[in-house]
């Protein structure tokens, strides 16, 4: 397996990237200490929050098992992961479950840097520490949500897919330990983002594409993407029990296509009554079903087939784009709505603090962001290890940005994707002493339709990336 060879760092540089890094950590704590919980995050606590009664006899199981699955719009992972705090804490204050959470980011966060160290070569780790040094990062770290540790978690099992393909094209057969572990990955993972099931099933793709020349080898992986799908069943059959309808992960994707791309004149056949989000159409479905006897999911396709009605391929586009806009442009979209909530921070202050991070992030986010789509357009082919690199950038990229094309996002999720930037960049800067597409060595392992396809994802990334941009 090869890694990236490069100059050795100064020693200092390290400690003083991560001396900057807690001290911006520990100034945005402080300036949200007296914050609440906005959003999505008030659901996830009090899920959190009634598991850990459930837990500690405080709470019924009827009780916490309605808490836990709720509407079926997210899923348990995160309850999962905030439980502990609130058995130990039951009263537990904002700014103590922010560092709690934000301990568990920086403790996936050290994995990943471990894990891909070996990938991009030893040398080069103190590169991936960048996302650490944005201070809207740390933002993304201390809320309550599952973006963030469900990206770190995709992106070790990223590294471990690597370690894996190169054993295959070595004529070799990842262990079970390695196949386990990826697998485990994968499925926190899931457990924390329902859409991290497309990003877990292509990951899977690729490496049993791998290893088909091989059919024994294929056994392995094979048996992993089973393990995956075996640890996705229990939620599957509980879920769909509870709501009397096939569940996969979550139950709000009409909702949220209408919410999205739709017209909401027509959502709630008309338009549906003033509230937040796509709650008034969830009511609005709940109230149809019991006056027609129809299931909720019933009305909930029909609201989205009125709402899209008449959606041109060009308007779809156009809204994309506006998704787009909000998914990778707007970095800093959430933080003023988090410093309205915000009571340490005085309202006269709030505007110059939110330039300010907004400017420091923009200069680290940037550069990595250009990085990780010139990564996706461009075809990294010059030798086994950056192949395959490329290609899994590649694929769980295409997966991660299939949002802004079924939601109609925000800035919240960069923070979950911010270090594939890091480690495209990385890619590039080795492709570069590589020369380029101009060498390709001769004794690759690659299959050359593997190669082939970064040819034509990259052509169709760019062409789509036009079509969006110029509907």
């Amino acid at each position: 397996m090869r890694a990236i060879n490069a100059y050795e760092a100064p020693r200092w540089l390290i400690p003083a990237l991560l001396a900057i890094a807690i001290g911006g950590a520990a100034l945005v704590l402080f300036a949200l200490r007296a914050s609440e919980w906005t959003g999505d995050e008030v659901t996830y606590a009090r899920r959190a929050a009634a598991l850990a009664d459930w837990a500690t006899g405080r709470g019924s199981d009827a009780g916490v098992f309605g808490a836990v699955i709720g509407r079926g719009w997210f899923m348990p992972g995160m309850a999962a992961l905030g439980a502990p705090l609130f058995i130990v804490f039951p009263n537990a204050p904002n700014w103590l479950a922010a560092l709690y959470i934000g301990a568990v980011n920086a403790a996936l966060f050290a994995g990943f840097v471990r894990t891909v160290a070996p990938v991009v070569g030893e040398r080069w780790r103190w590169f991936l520490v960048f996302p650490l040094l944005a201070p809207l990062w740390w933002v993304g770290a201390f809320a309550f949500l599952p973006d963030l540790p469900a990206g770190l978690l995709l992106a070790i099992a990223m590294a471990l897919a690597w370690r894996a393909a190169m054993q295959l094209l070595a004529g070799d057969t990842p262990s079970w330990r390695l196949v386990v572990a990826l697998e485990l990955c994968l499925i926190a993972a899931l457990y924390l983002r329902g859409p991290m099931l497309v990003a877990a099933l292509g990951l899977n793709a690729i490496l049993i594409a791998l290893a088909l020349p091989r059919l024994r080898a294929a056994i392995r992986p094979a048996a992993g993407l089973a393990l995956f799908i075996a640890a996705l069943t229990p939620w599957s059959i509980v879920a769909s029990g509870h709501f009397g309808a096939p569940v996969i992960t979550t139950t709000n994707f009409p909702l949220v296509i209408a919410d999205g791309f739709g017209d909401p004149a027509r959502t709630c056949f008309g338009p549906c009554p003033p509230g937040r989000d796509i709650v008034p159409a969830w009511q609005f479905a709940q109230e149809r079903a019991q006056a027609t006897g129809e299931h909720p999911f019933v009305v909930q396709q029909a609201m989205m087939r009125a709402s899209l009605e008449g959606l041109s391929m060009r308007r779809y586009l156009q809204n994309v784009r506006g998704a787009f806009g909000r998914f990778l442009g707007d970095p800093g979209g959430w933080l003023a709505k988090k410093l309205r909530l915000s009571f340490a921070v005085p309202p006269d202050r709030r505007p110059v603090l939110q330039t300010l991070a907004l400017a420091v992030t923009w200069l680290l986010y940037a550069p990595f962001m250009l990085a990780l789509l010139a990564t996706n357009a461009l075809p990294v082919r010059s030798n086994d290890s950056l192949a395959v690199q490329s290609v899994l950038i590649k694929g769980m990229t295409a997966c991660l940005f299939l949002q802004p094309f079924l939601h109609k996002s925000s800035g919240r999720y960069w923070i979950g994707f911010a270090v594939l930037g890091t480690w495209a960049a990385l890619v590039l800067a080795a492709w570069w002493r590589e020369r380029g597409l101009s060498l390709v060595r001769p004794d690759r392992a690659m299959p050359r339709w593997l190669d082939a396809m970064q040819v034509v994802y990259g052509t169709g990334f760019v062409t789509l990336s036009l079509a969006i941009l110029l509907a």
